[in-house]
C-alpha cells in the first residue's frame, strides 16, 4: 500500500494508518500518539490516506472488491468541536485505488 502516513497542513500532526480500521494521531513535537481514530463500520484495509484542507481522506479497499471498499473523510480542523470525531462516507462499495486518492490530493 502507498500513502500510509499523512500530515496536517502545518506538519505538527501525523496520521498513521493501522490495522482494524484504526488511524493513530501522532504529535510530532511530543513524539507521542495522542489519539486513536476508529473508523465507523470498518470492514476493509486502509489502502491510502491524504490530507486536503481540514479533512483527512481515507480509502479502504476490500480484498473482495465487491463489499467494504469506500472513501470517507474525517474532520481534522482543531478549531471545530467535531475535531477527529466527525466521519463522512463519500462513496461506499466502490473499487478504490490509490489513483483516486491521488486525484483528490491534486485538487488541494
Amino acid at each position: 500500500y502507498e500513502d500510509q502516513i499523512a500530515y496536517s497542513n502545518d506538519g505538527a500532526i501525523a496520521f498513521i494508518a493501522a490495522k482494524n480500521g484504526k488511524i493513530y494521531v501522532f504529535d510530532n513535537q511530543s513524539l507521542n500518539v495522542v489519539h486513536t481514530i476508529q473508523l465507523v463500520n470498518s470492514t476493509a484495509r486502509i489502502s491510502s490516506i491524504t490530507v486536503v484542507d481540514n479533512w483527512l481522506y481515507v480509502a479502504e479497499d476490500s480484498p473482495a472488491m465487491s463489499v467494504g471498499s469506500r472513501l470517507l473523510r474525517i474532520n481534522i480542523d482543531p478549531l471545530d468541536p467535531d475535531y477527529l470525531n466527525e466521519q463522512q462516507i463519500g462513496f461506499a462499495n466502490l473499487k478504490l485505488t490509490n489513483c483516486l486518492v491521488k486525484e483528490i490530493n491534486n485538487h488541494r
